[in-house]
């Protein structure tokens, strides 16, 4: 499948949230990264271990004071599966690329990801 073709199957856009978003794995309580960018429908992480691909992972999304106006901070708890992975070109340190879909939200926190986006698209003009 050419890059473009699956870019086009996506149905909500994705917003960059400039790693202001950590991520924890709730099994675990181990960092599991930062969010790069996030849609509707799912998100790419920022990590310097790769998720294992076709698995489930239950995340916390540690939302900081003051990214949605108006909000105090707090967490957003989701279930998502790894779809991909992939090496980030960074020189510094070994990082990846993980690409998510969202599987399992309630409807409170999926309200709060919806804010989220329209906090992160305000800012940028969208």
């Amino acid at each position: 499948m050419e890059n473009g073709d699956f870019l086009s199957r996506r149905k909500h856009p994705r917003h960059a949230l400039r790693n202001a978003v950590s991520v924890v794995d709730q099994a675990t309580g181990a960092p599991v990264g930062t969010i790069a960018n996030l849609s509707l429908e799912g998100m790419m992480l920022v990590n310097n271990k790769p998720l294992h691909t076709d698995c489930i992972y239950q995340l916390c999304l540690n939302i900081p004071e003051g990214l949605i106006p108006g909000q105090p901070g707090g967490e957003i708890r989701l279930g998502v599966d790894c779809l991909w992975n992939s090496p980030a070109e960074s020189v510094a340190a070994s990082t990846y690329w993980s690409g998510c879909q969202i599987i399992d939200i309630s409807e409170d926190d999926f309200a709060m990801i919806r804010e989220l986006i329209a906090s992160v698209a305000e800012l940028k003009g969208d």
